[in-house]
């Protein structure tokens, strides 16, 4: 089956670079009680959530007022990584230990999917989640 830009429909769903960063995130990512994880749906609001999570969290650290704030010189991407497309892409494993607290990263898998440190019962991480109605997602692609 092919879409409007004559990509197989297997291309846009995932690829083989995204599940095998998908299973390095599981097997290596050590999540701490600070982290915070952005979990969402493609085309459901991702980069406005990143946005709004890391200047809530940052709230003291950056005055609201201030020309340096991290969102006026760097995309929300950067900020908070995914961490199937960023962190743990091209089979690269990571030391996100030296992270200054509280860590932020995003993924896009679902939940049973993410690394088990993050969903753990014992875990403190906090995880951010937002949905849309699959309708509009499927429109907005």
């Amino acid at each position: 089956m092919e879409n409007s830009k004559s990509q197989p429909l297997s291309a846009i769903l995932v690829s083989t670079q995204e599940i095998q960063a998908i299973i390095a995130a599981q097997t290596h990512f050590e999540a701490q009680d600070s982290d915070v994880v952005i979990a969402t749906v493609p085309k459901s609001g991702t980069t406005c959530l990143k946005a709004h999570v890391f200047a809530i969290v940052n709230r003291r650290r950056f005055d609201i007022n201030s020309k340096d704030h991290p969102l006026l010189s760097c995309n929300p991407h950067d900020l908070v990584p995914f961490l199937e497309y960023k962190v743990y892409a091209n089979n690269q494993i990571q030391k996100l230990s030296n992270l200054a607290s509280p860590r932020f990263f995003a993924s896009h898998v679902p939940y049973h999917s993410l690394p088990k440190t993050i969903t753990k019962s014992t875990s403190n991480c906090k995880i951010v989640y937002i949905c849309r109605n699959p309708l509009d997602t499927f429109v907005s692609i």
